[in-house]
């Protein structure tokens, strides 16, 4: 089955009961909100009436703007002169004449203005009067700065009173200036120095390029020894030949044979230092000969150098070349 129900007719409610306590507060705010608007109203029109009824004031108008005055060509059209009749003056008398002074002119006005009618050209002037000072009026600006100084005084120095009352002292008291005491130049020092070297050209050449002024002296002195190496250790004559042969055949230098506490013996070297006596004493004290070293002292030639300086530099540089000076100070140059 099916049921077909008219909502308009059957359900939507066609009145509202509603409370009487929310109906009288719905009038009364009605009422308030009516007697609001009005009191409103009525403020502000009774403020004007008040205004209006005082003789002095008025309501405030509407400013329109101002017209430019017409020029006065229109203006001269509009006004209408009467002619006025000419009355004849009785002619005065030579003596009167004499008697009447002169009244004193009027002067002009400056700020009257002519009635005449002003020309094309005066227009045309005035125009250019006016563009001139509209374009200068830009040209400048809104506002200037000008300062302006004074001449400033000059300060007038006062003398104390002190300086015034107080007379000038005398010449004695007065504090003379010193001279200044000139420096002596000390003297130097004088070096005395001695120089024993085997090396007398090189030393000789360099006082030469210095210009100094020396003596010079040899000695013969002992300076250690030298040694000379004897190999062999032989009973016969023969047999020592044979043996310098062999020591020829292994490129020795035979320089001598000789007889040596009854054994003959072949010198193979001659004038050697301590290292090299070392070395042959190691290479044949292996082997089954005897070697010998016989001693003999050496002699070289000596030169003794003297000579006197001021400077220290000289003596520095000998000592960089490898000398050895001996110094001595010479005190007040003797």
């Amino acid at each position: 089955m099916k049921l077909k129900i008219n909502l308009v007719k059957n359900q939507v409610p066609e009145q509202v009961d509603l409370p009487r306590p929310i109906l009288r507060k719905r009038r009364i705010a009605l009422f308030g909100a009516i007697i609001l608007s009005v009191a409103l109203l009525v403020l502000p029109l009774a403020y004007i009436f008040h205004i209006m009824k005082k003789p002095n004031l008025q309501l405030p108008q509407i400013t329109k703007k101002t017209e430019k005055p017409k020029e006065s060509k229109k203006i001269a059209r509009n006004l209408v002169v009467k002619p006025q009749k000419r009355v004849e003056k009785p002619k005065e008398t030579p003596e009167e004449k004499k008697l009447k002074v002169a009244p004193p002119k009027p002067e002009k006005s400056p700020n009257k203005v002519s009635s005449k009618k002003p020309t094309k050209k005066q227009k045309i002037a005035e125009n250019k009067e006016i563009e001139e000072i509209k374009k200068e009026v830009k040209s400048k600006p809104v506002f200037s700065i000008a300062l302006e100084f004074e001449s400033i005084p000059k300060r007038i120095e006062v003398q104390n009173e002190t300086e015034v009352k107080i007379p000038p002292l005398p010449d004695v008291f007065k504090i003379k200036p010193q001279k200044k005491k000139k420096r002596v130049k000390k003297t130097p020092p004088f070096y005395l120095v001695t120089i024993k070297t085997i090396r007398a050209k090189k030393l000789e050449s360099f006082l030469r390029k210095k210009k100094i002024k020396y003596t010079k002296k040899s000695l013969i002195v002992k300076s250690g020894f030298r040694y000379d190496v004897y190999v062999g250790g032989f009973y016969s004559y023969p047999a020592v030949v044979q043996f310098a042969k062999a020591l020829k055949e292994k490129k020795y230098n035979i320089y001598a044979i000789k007889n040596i506490n009854l054994l003959y013996f072949v010198c193979i070297d001659r004038n050697i230092g301590l290292k090299k006596r070392e070395a042959y004493y190691k290479a044949w004290s292996k082997t089954r000969f005897r070697i010998i070293f016989i001693k003999k002292p050496q002699k070289v030639k000596m030169y003794v150098f003297t000579f006197t300086t001021t400077r220290r530099s000289i003596i520095y540089s000998l000592k960089r070349m490898g000398f050895y000076p001996i110094i001595k100070l010479v005190k007040n140059g003797a």
